[in-house]
């Protein structure tokens, strides 16, 4: 999570977007990773109950990087995904 520094306050859990390549903090592969590890390490501890996500600088794009996002995307990769989020 080496782009995003989280804060706590009570059941909040404050998560700053801060990409170091990116003034619009544009998700790539890294980020997307970084994202990740957020998620996944609430689900396991299942004390926030409020993620306040926001980007460093002047803005946060909802955007992605496209050169990274047109990689493929094995086969299978969304459904196993979804099965491990239930």
């Amino acid at each position: 999570m080496k782009m995003i520094p989280v804060k706590r306050d009570g059941h909040i859990l404050f998560a700053m977007i801060d990409h170091p390549n990116s003034s619009l903090q544009v998700i790539d592969k890294t980020l997307d990773h970084d994202l990740g590890d957020v998620f996944r390490t609430l689900k396991h501890e299942g004390k926030p109950r409020t993620i306040v996500l926001f980007g460093a600088g002047r803005a946060c794009s909802a955007g992605v990087a496209m050169k990274w996002f047109r990689e493929p995307v094995p086969v299978g990769t969304h459904e196993r995904v979804a099965a491990r989020s239930q």
